[in-house]
């Protein structure tokens, strides 16, 4: 199953909570992958009113 085990944001070192703004975060799993071509996978931060905003993966390259 593809499916995160946990989350852990880097500045506030605390696990499956919320991430701080402008930090960096760790997301673990086993086998997590994502089809790069279609824009409906791949990591995405959901705001408290449900709005999906997805990570480019180029900002951290």
């Amino acid at each position: 199953m593809n499916t995160p085990v946990w989350f852990r944001d880097i500045e506030t070192d605390t696990r499956n909570d919320q991430l701080t703004p402008g930090g960096m975060a760790i997301v673990s799993g086993r086998h997590l992958k994502i089809e790069p071509d279609d824009s409906q996978q791949g990591v995405f931060f959901i705001s408290p009113d449900g709005t999906k905003t997805p990570v480019d993966r180029n900002t951290f390259r």
